[in-house]
């Protein structure tokens, strides 16, 4: 496969700078999963974790992967698999990342791995209030996020990083990350703190389409002044590196993000649940 030379035009939207790149720009993508696993021991961990187990019982079978590297920085992971019901495999992960930096509200700059895109959804399925679709899902999903995290975070001392980062688009991708991931910006960890506080009672699926729908406002305890709440996808990351898995534990961050949480309170529109 014809491999993409990226310009230093490119860089920016990798968090990079000619000096992160020591070199890179002169080597070919390395082989395997972050450039460390091979598919095969992937797929191995796979059945460890016992995902691939909880995906038989959904029906499916005769596993695949497929590793697509356009740079040296970027790669897309993809699991398929077949099923009775259907023809031909069929798509049940896919993971996008690339490697890059960051420069923290603290002016320190970190090299990093970013999950760009995590989706497993089951194509075969349809909603039920068992399984109900979340904002940007074309399936139900298939209940795999949070043993693929384990399993990810398992590789997380061989690559190399100070940091991994992901930018969640909806309110529940944030709730899905947020056992392993804080907000980059300490401000922004307590509002998301508080908005899980007020907005998780009836579940996950209704508070996100709550949010996706913007029919969330948010309200200052001190004025008593409310405001639409729009979600903005912001970056949140997980340390590697001591000093930063310190900075995101520190009085400092825990101090202002506590202090966020206390000024705000979310509730729904009237409006909204008027019209359920």
């Amino acid at each position: 496969m014809k491999q993409k030379l990226m310009g230093w035009d490119d860089l920016d939207g990798l968090g990079l700078e000619p000096g992160d790149l020591e070199g890179d720009l002169f080597h070919k993508p390395s082989e395997g999963v972050f450039g460390l696993i091979s598919l095969d021991q992937f797929m191995e961990d796979l059945e460890e974790h016992g995902l691939l187990e909880r995906l038989r019982g959904r029906g499916y079978q005769r596993f695949r992967l497929g590793l697509d590297k356009e740079d040296v920085y970027t790669e897309r992971l993809r699991l398929f698999g077949v099923h009775p019901d259907h023809s031909g495999e069929l798509q049940l992960m896919d993971v996008r990342s690339h490697r890059g930096a960051i420069e923290a509200p603290w002016g320190t700059r970190y090299r990093v791995l970013g999950w760009d895109w995590v989706e497993m959804q089951d194509p075969l399925a349809r909603p039920s209030p068992f399984r109900p679709m979340l904002p940007g899902q074309s399936h139900p999903g298939l209940g795999l996020f949070r043993g693929l995290t384990r399993l990810m975070l398992d590789y997380v001392p061989r690559l190399e990083v100070e940091g991994l980062t992901a930018v969640p688009q909806f309110f529940h991708n944030a709730v899905l990350y947020s056992g392993h991931f804080r907000f980059l910006e300490a401000e922004v960890q307590g509002r998301f703190q508080a908005a899980c506080r007020d907005l998780l009672d009836e579940g996950l699926a209704p508070a996100s389409w709550w949010v996706a729908r913007e029919e969330v406002e948010i309200v200052d305890r001190v004025t008593g002044q409310a405001r639409p709440y729009l979600w903005r996808p912001e970056k949140i990351v997980r340390g590697v590196a001591e000093e930063l898995k310190e900075r995101l534990s520190s009085p400092a961050y825990q101090e202002v993000c506590q202090r966020a949480m206390e000024q705000v309170e979310f509730r729904r529109k009237e409006s909204a649940c008027k019209s359920d």
